[in-house]
């Protein structure tokens, strides 16, 4: 299937997904652009099977991994927290830190 531009470059409607129809010619077997369709039809459709499936196994890996690094701030009330840090912080921010 040739594809047609327009005249500003954007692709035209031969870019969207064909509708289903069979095509045969001789010995029931499609024509050798409509075989072609198919097969990459079923070639997108593996490519997005595995990529929902990596995602899926994205978003796990990402899960146990925010469990893991489970910073403080998440399992404590936030006023507790701030307190916490405000403790942390030296009364002269100038002597540790010199002027920025």
């Amino acid at each position: 299937m040739a594809s047609d531009y327009s005249t500003n470059g954007e692709s035209t409607d031969d870019d969207a997904p064909a509708p289903a129809h069979k095509c045969f010619f001789a010995e029931n077997a499609p024509c050798t652009e409509c075989g072609a369709v198919i097969s990459l039809d079923q070639e997108i459709s593996l490519v997005q099977y595995t990529l929902a499936y990596l995602f899926q196994q994205r978003t796990r890996y990402l899960r146990n991994m925010y469990n893991v690094h489970d910073p403080i701030v998440s399992r404590l009330p936030v006023e507790i927290v701030s307190h916490i840090f405000t403790c942390l912080v030296p009364v002269d921010v100038d002597k540790c830190y010199g002027s920025i």
